[in-house]
């Protein structure tokens, strides 16, 4: 992978909101640079929440996402104010970073040293009014997130606007050594570099040009800090190399030509590099854009929220004005979903994600770049779908399996120029890779769904009674056995939901771990409608069969014999009858209902007239076509799927190929009573004396031992050495015989 380089953007705009209604008002230094030009000192005052301010969703992301012109970064945190907007705006890129491939960035206790999508985790700030939140990784503090000594809340903070000395210079403490949050670093609140309690400082070069690595300020009398250096200074100390560090002015303002620009902002955020925003008074964060009106998407430090603004325009009076660009070295990070290596995880169904191509490089297949995901489920599954419905490029789809091997390909079988691969089969506890990708050199705005046909989506929703949250408690729920969400919870409010998908005939059960106060907890389990299945609490765990209650029998019939007893005959529900399974493949193939699994893509099932060998044709025995798997030398475990079925006892089928195989190889029929989560093999040609069947004798197999059971059978070719088949194999006029399950009682009651 080449080196690629991460930039960290701060946009700094003028803002009247806090009675500042010019740049004028806040610059507190002038000076000439070593080339001449004027260097303009700005302090950010703190920019907390407004009086009465009010936290809402302003900007739907997935909506967003919908728009060719918008692109957005994915997984950047939100936080609300913490002890400074510039420290929290910066935490903020740190803790995206942090989630991205920079783990060493926080290593605190909390969500398993993985830095939160927001600070609702942490409790209010003692330092004021508002609901202001604690962020350790913006200013850590004694008391939280396992901080057992004095920290930067501690040491540096007396109250929002404090001029006065800083706590450990007033108590004579000595002061911690900077080093887990980024206000340490960026001088926020600390009266030495003559910040007041919540701003922070930073320096641009007047005439527009960039402001490099700017610490001459360090030196001054009274010395001052670069908020922009501070940070990159916070980065380094995290064993991250800072390769670029500067401020810039951008162009357009006040009449600067050489500033920075929208096609260099959109550079940043096309390379997955969040964008700091400073405002006069405040600081926000920039994570995305519309190229088509120079929209920019914000996080405000306010709210959990995405706002937005005009690029050099203004949000609520602030007049935007800079820019600071931090580079970090990314030569030894690798993008999750990039390569088959560091692919997104995919470990249930269905399964939805949604992303840019842009933000990623081509590696295979076609000239585009590519993202990656693998699946690897605990269960197999039949009639799976894999689809980029819904993506706003002309995108392909490529499936390999374990061994990178390539199996399947798809360019337009979706909707209009989407893609869509349907009926595969995914075997238990087996690596697949899944490559989203456009056709030719196409990128852009996909969406990738995973699903098994037939599978609904049941909602798992959690209710706490006191409105804070489960406080430790959660929730597990597992289908047919397999752990399908696990330890589920949520940290504030009175209710939180997620999604888990089900088969009809599937089990669903939950376990529930509990933890402080859990007596407030309940939760309940809902179809697509809305209409709940069942329900428990922190004593009752939950059971039962999906689409089993109200789902009845058909073809009920009742015969009295021997005058006392009745026989009930009735096929199950969702089964077909066995009257309607014989098959010829005289229509399309595979026969409706039918599927199958394909190992190798150039020998699989295929359906097949009278095909010639050198020692003979092979014709069909009922009517003009029959279904085989020709050899190979490449690998194959080649599946021919039935539907589901009910009240059968022996299946007939007409075989053409050999018995007894030296060779490692197998030619199964196989059945399954789970819907195809797993398979029992019930005949097998290579366990028979060696020879041939060139369609002479018919295969009959005894399935009274599933006559009570909903089944699906299954035809699977396997090789064993991985090296292909030894032999071309066909089979021809396939019969299920019913056998009507039957109960039987006295007529008299």
């Amino acid at each position: 992978m080449k080196k690629v380089i991460v930039s960290i953007l701060f946009i700094f705009i003028c803002i009247g909101l806090y009675g500042e209604s010019n740049l004028e008002s806040l610059i507190f230094d002038r000076t000439i640079g070593s080339d001449g030009s004027e260097i303009i000192g700005v302090n950010i005052p703190g920019g907390r929440p407004p009086q009465g301010y009010v936290r809402k969703d302003f900007v739907d992301i997935e909506t967003l996402k919908t728009s060719r012109n918008v692109v957005i970064i994915d997984d950047v945190p939100a936080f609300d104010w913490s002890y400074g907007c510039s420290a929290t705006s910066a935490a903020m890129i740190a803790a995206y970073y942090d989630r991205n491939g920079y783990p060493n960035i926080y290593t605190g206790p909390t969500n398993g040293g993985v830095m939160p999508l927001d600070n609702s985790t942490w409790n209010e700030s003692s330092g004021g009014e508002g609901g202001d939140g604690e962020c350790p990784l913006s200013a850590t503090h004694q008391g939280i997130d396992g901080l057992n000594s004095r920290g930067h809340v501690d040491n540096y903070w007396v109250e929002y606007g404090s001029e006065v000395q800083d706590p450990y210079i007033t108590n004579g403490w000595t002061p911690h050594a900077n080093a887990n949050c980024t206000g340490d670093f960026m001088g926020t609140n600390q009266s030495y570099w003559s910040n007041s309690d919540g701003s922070t400082t930073f320096y641009t070069n007047g005439a527009g040009n960039p402001l490099y690595n700017y610490n001459v300020c360090e030196t001054y009398n009274p010395p001052r800090k670069d908020g922009a250096y501070g940070f990159s200074q916070f980065l380094e100390s995290r064993g991250y190399e800072v390769t670029t560090c500067y401020n810039q002015t951008i162009s357009g303002y006040e009449g600067v030509q050489n500033g920075f620009t929208f096609a260099q902002y959109m550079a940043e955020i096309n390379a997955n590099r969040p964008v700091l925003i400073h405002v006069t008074g405040h600081t926000m964060v920039g994570f995305g854009y519309d190229s088509s009106n120079q929209t920019i998407y914000i996080k405000n430090t306010w709210d959990y929220s995405t706002h937005t603004m005009t690029w050099g325009g203004e949000y609520s009076g602030m007049t935007h004005y800079s820019v600071s660009v931090i580079n970090l070295d990314n030569s030894n990070v690798v993008t999750t979903g990039d390569n088959f290596n560091n692919a997104f995880p995919v470990n249930t169904l269905p399964y939805t994600a949604t992303g840019n191509t842009t933000n990623y490089t081509n590696t295979i297949g076609n000239n585009s770049n590519d993202v990656f995901y693998k699946i690897y489920l605990p269960y197999s599954a039949n009639d799976v779908i894999i689809d980029t419905n819904g993506s706003l490029f002309d995108t392909y789809l490529r499936v390999y399996n374990s061994s990178q091997t390539l199996l399947y390909t798809d360019d337009d079988g979706g909707e209009g120029t989407c893609s869509l691969l349907a009926n595969l089969y995914l075997a238990a506890n087996t690596e697949y890779y899944v490559c989203v990708e456009g056709y030719s050199s196409n990128n852009g705005a996909y969406s990738l769904n995973i699903s098994i046909e037939g599978q609904e989506t049941l909602t798992l929703e959690c209710n706490d009674s006191y409105g804070d949250g489960w406080n430790g408690s959660s929730i597990s729920v597992f289908v047919n056995g397999y752990n399908v969400i696990q330890d589920f919870t949520f940290t504030s409010g009175s209710q939180a939901t997620t999604t888990f998908g089900v088969l009809p005939g599937n089990s669903v059960s939950t376990t529930f771990s509990a933890a402080q106060w859990s007596y407030e907890c309940s939760y309940r389990i809902l179809d697509c409608n809305g209409t709940e299945l069942a329900n428990g609490d922190d004593s009752n765990d939950i059971y039962f069969i999906y689409g089993q209650a109200g789902t009845a029998p058909t073809n009920l019939s009742a015969t009295v014999i021997n005058d006392n007893d009745v026989v009930l005959n009735w096929t199950a529900p969702g089964a077909v009858t066995p009257e309607n399974i014989t098959e010829g493949f005289e229509e399309s193939f595979p026969p409706s209902g039918w599927n199958t699994s394909v190992t190798n893509t150039t020998e699989s099932w295929a359906q097949y007239e009278t095909i010639s060998f050198s020692n003979g044709d092979v014709v069909p025995t009922e009517g003009t076509y029959q279904a085989g798997v020709k050899w190979d030398y490449s690998a194959q475990d080649e599946w021919l799927v039935t539907p589901l079925i009910s009240n059968v006892n022996t299946l007939t089928f007409d075989y053409y190929g050999s018995y007894g195989s030296t060779y490692g190889d197998n030619y199964y029929v196989k059945v399954s009573t789970d819907g195809g989560n797993s398979w029992t093999p019930v005949w097998n040609a290579s366990d028979l004396p060696e020879g041939n069947n060139n369609y002479a004798t018919p295969i009959v197999i005894d399935l009274s031992a599933y006559t009570n059971n909903s089944i699906k059978v299954a035809w699977n070719f396997v090789d064993g050495d991985g090296a292909g088949l030894w032999y071309s194999t066909f089979i021809d006029n396939i019969i299920f015989s019913a056998n009507g399950r039957a109960v039987a009682f006295d007529s008299s009651e």
